[in-house]
């Protein structure tokens, strides 16, 4: 399975998830999940803490670790939120 996953954090905010974003199959049931953690404050390192089931797209979002600020490509990266998932 192929997926893109990202999050969007507000960095001034102790980087808490404001958004997220999701191309994949099931995106719908994926980003309904989350949307709980996003309106009870969820912050990356909620996410980070979490144990992603295996294999699933929704995992990605338990382990991305690239940012926009290092430059560093996500697709160049591999693995899930890199391209390919599962």
């Amino acid at each position: 399975t192929t997926c893109l996953a990202k999050l969007v954090c507000r960095k001034s905010q102790d980087e808490k998830v404001v958004g997220l974003h999701f191309v994949g199959a099931h995106a719908g049931e994926i980003v309904q999940g989350f949307a709980v953690a996003l309106r009870l404050g969820a912050r990356k390192a909620d996410f980070d803490g979490t144990v992603g089931i295996h294999p699933t797209d929704a995992e990605a979002f338990t382990t991305l670790s690239i940012t926009r600020r290092s430059g560093e490509s996500f697709v160049a990266s591999g693995g899930c939120g890199g391209g390919k998932c599962g």
